[in-house]
């Protein structure tokens, strides 16, 4: 009998010896977790904080080229209705500084994809910042890189071959001594030529103007939404880190 007690003491101190380390062990690997994601929200909050910057840049909205683009449309219209001559027409375009650029945003999503590849994100706690966190990279982000390419390939075109006049700004790199090195005087030249007006006075350039500031509506309304969703992100993120 005393045989049995003794086996059955010992027996249940390894029982709880094991069950003990393992319970530590838990411990230990639950507050290994908790402090990289602790320095993982860190590195999230740079990140969007980067982000809002860099989206805010690229905001058109109450800019004056967003202002010379409606400018321009309403310019066309005039000319399109006969209540300005191409000449008229002319001079208010050279007038026009720049129209919206086609800089498209990048977003940094190293750190949340390391997260993501190691595990720690299926063992979030906080299921709402998990889906946030999968919204913000996984749906918002791949919007706004489909969209990137699209917006590229567009800006080029309407750039490159549908209004090829921005560059006359830049002209004082191109030429040396001539009179052309001065921006105002390439601009004046450019729209010297016939090939100016065939573009500019062109049916087409109607629909050409309108796909690409479409487009560029369309673009800003994408960074909105993830601004809106950057802020919200790093909202719920300063409330986890004030908690930890």
């Amino acid at each position: 009998m005393d045989k049995i007690k003794k086996y059955f003491i010992e027996f249940l101190m390894i029982f709880l010896g094991i069950t003990l380390g393992f319970f530590a062990e838990n411990m230990r690997e639950d507050y290994k977790i908790k402090k990289s994601m602790i320095q993982n929200y860190k590195a999230l909050i740079d990140d969007l904080r980067a982000d809002s910057i860099t989206i805010n840049r690229y905001n058109i909205e109450g800019t004056k080229a967003y202002a010379d683009l409606v400018k321009l449309h309403t310019l066309i219209y005039d000319f399109h209705s006969e209540k300005i001559s191409w000449d008229s027409l002319k001079i208010k375009i050279m007038k026009i500084d720049r129209l919206p650029s086609y800089g498209t945003v990048f977003i940094n999503n190293s750190t949340f994809k390391a997260i993501q590849s190691s595990g720690l994100l299926s063992g979030l706690d906080d299921k709402q910042l998990t889906r946030k966190l999968s919204y913000y990279y996984e749906v918002i982000l791949k919007r706004v890189e489909d969209n990137n390419k699209i917006f590229d390939q567009i800006g080029i075109e309407f750039y490159n071959k549908q209004f090829p006049f921005v560059p006359y700004n830049f002209t004082n790199r191109l030429f040396e001594n001539s009179d052309l090195k001065k921006p105002e005087n390439y601009k004046e030249f450019l729209f010297g030529l016939q090939a100016s007006k065939k573009i500019i006075c062109s049916e087409e350039f109607i629909f050409y103007l309108d796909a690409f500031s479409g487009k560029v509506l369309h673009y800003n309304s994408i960074k909105k939404t993830l601004y809106k969703e950057n802020q919200s992100l790093l909202k719920t993120l300063y409330k986890i880190q004030q908690q930890n």
